[in-house]
């Protein structure tokens, strides 16, 4: 009785390796779908955003006043917002805050009062180049000039990225 239990185990243990091998063997089958199984999915694309319309927020800043430069809009109402205080510091920011990049708002988020020019806008200059960049002058009745450079970005549109004093242009 013995011998005949010791084939038994002998025999499952070799039938219990051979499910493990079998199990455990790497299979044959293709890991890709075929082309009939896969749905064609269309690319997402993002169309550059190249025209500024109307301010979000904010007061009159000639919003509906279209033009042919569209990153005009965009450097009037900075310039207009940068050298008027309004009613508090949050304001400010808030209206500066709409024209300019992220990177240029965080930097305005440690400006201090005083140091916000209080001026009247009279013209913006330029551009000195022109396409996906622009720089113009913005120039105050106070003689304040400042040198704008506004960039065009695909999700927003124009922004301004750099806001530097400047001479003031020569009229003509």
């Amino acid at each position: 009785m013995n011998r005949s239990r010791g084939r038994w185990l002998v025999v499952g243990a070799v039938i219990a390796g051979l499910i493990g091998i079998v199990w455990l063997w790497p299979s044959t089958q293709e890991v890709e779908p075929t082309a009939d199984e896969v749905v064609p999915t269309t690319p997402v694309t993002t169309e550059p955003y190249l025209f500024v319309g109307p301010p979000d927020r904010g007061g009159g800043h000639d919003e509906h006043q279209w033009t042919e430069d569209p990153w005009r809009p965009v450097a009037v109402g900075f310039a207009r917002d940068f050298a008027d205080p309004g009613a508090s510091l949050r304001d400010w920011r808030q209206r500066v805050g709409r024209w300019v990049s992220d990177y240029l708002a965080e930097q305005y988020e440690h400006t201090a009062r005083y140091r916000i020019p209080v001026a009247g806008l009279e013209r913006v200059v330029g551009p000195e180049h022109a396409g996906q960049a622009v720089t113009v002058v913005a120039v105050y009745d106070t003689g304040l000039a400042l040198s704008l450079h506004l960039e065009v970005f695909p999700d927003t549109g124009w922004k301004v990225t750099q806001a530097l004093p400047a001479e003031p242009p020569e009229t003509t």
